[in-house]
């Protein structure tokens, strides 16, 4: 629902327009804008967007330029095993010199009542200078996402990953729409993957990443699957656990011991993952040697719905899922 929020600057100099495509002329000016506002970057970025489905509401000055963007992509949730459409909130800013003027919360509404309809929820993971905005203008926080990192030293007690295989594969099967289904009960909140969405979102330019299927060793049944991400950062080789799914919580100790093994074998600097600060899945990851990473910021789960057509109040925070493939940075 909309709140009503501070308003210093007169409707009648702005003006928005929504895009879910840019002509020659338009990629010009809108990357132009976009460097503006946060940084240089390749257009094959944003034709990756639209390719899954993508608005952008673009504010300007009536009388002279672009000022604002505020991205919504599309995809579907998944709230207490009900499947919903929904938009990913990203790449939301406005120039900062017109910032502290309502103009964030402004951009948004015109996006949100534009783009989704009564029955749409929008998903948002902010930072924290965008978290207030977002607030003010009606978004309400559900929980928070936390980096987690291994350790060696830290590891409570001894597993073993006999059971099951881990094929690496460059594509992910159809088949995977039968887990995403049979492990609805296991999470109240997730974004909801099928095949043709993990294989666009696994095709981000300039990234590359690493796919495994964990099937049962004897049936060959598919039981979860977990993508990797190497980058460098301070001169450093780390691995980002960046998306996984398992039929229970067997597979998912399976899992953290391949990861594990991955990275001390490739001799990594450091492996981290993303995952709900309240999820009991946690508890997976930090007796098999994983800790808080305190020094990387806390990030908001937020949700916005036009009507109240569902009530947050009957998520179990317990079991809201996440990954770092559910946020576009990654």
């Amino acid at each position: 629902m909309f709140k009503k929020y501070l308003r210093l600057f007169d409707d009648a100099h702005y003006a928005t327009q929504q895009y879910k495509y840019f002509s020659l002329n338009q990629w010009k000016w809108f990357l132009n804008l976009y460097q503006d506002i946060f940084r240089p970057i390749d257009k094959c970025i944003f034709q990756w967007y639209f390719d899954a489905g993508n608005y952008f509401t673009v504010l300007s000055l009536k009388e002279d330029s672009n000022i604002g963007i505020y991205g919504l992509l599309k995809m579907n949730i998944s709230i207490d095993t009900k499947k919903v459409n929904a938009y990913l909130c990203h790449n939301v800013g406005i120039k900062k010199e017109y910032s502290g003027k309502g103009l964030f919360q402004f951009i948004g509404e015109k996006g949100l009542t534009n783009i989704l309809t009564s029955d749409n929820l929008a998903l948002g993971f902010p930072n924290r200078a965008s978290k207030k905005g977002h607030m003010r203008l009606g978004w309400e926080e559900i929980g928070s996402m936390q980096f987690i990192a291994y350790a060696s030293d830290n590891v409570k007690e001894s597993f073993s990953d006999d059971t099951y295989h881990f094929d690496k594969v460059q594509e992910f099967p159809q088949n995977i729409n039968e887990l995403t289904s049979a492990t609805e009960s296991l999470f109240s909140l997730r974004v909801y993957k099928d095949s043709d969405f993990l294989n666009w979102r696994k095709s981000k330019p300039s990234t590359q990443y690493d796919i495994y299927l964990i099937k049962e060793k004897e049936s060959k049944n598919l039981v979860g699957y977990l993508v990797l991400k190497e980058y460098t950062e301070k001169n450093e080789r780390r691995l980002h656990l960046v998306d996984f799914l398992f039929k229970n919580t067997d597979v998912l100790n399976s899992l953290i011991v391949f990861v594990r093994k991955y990275y001390e074998n490739n001799y990594y600097d450091m492996l981290n993952t993303w995952i709900a600060a309240d999820s009991v899945y946690k508890d997976f990851f930090l007796k098999q040697g994983f800790f808080v990473q305190d020094d990387i910021p806390v990030y908001p789960i937020i949700l916005f719905q036009k009507e109240q057509r569902f009530n947050f109040d009957n998520i179990d925070r317990n079991k809201i899922f996440f990954t770092l493939f559910d946020n576009d940075v990654f």
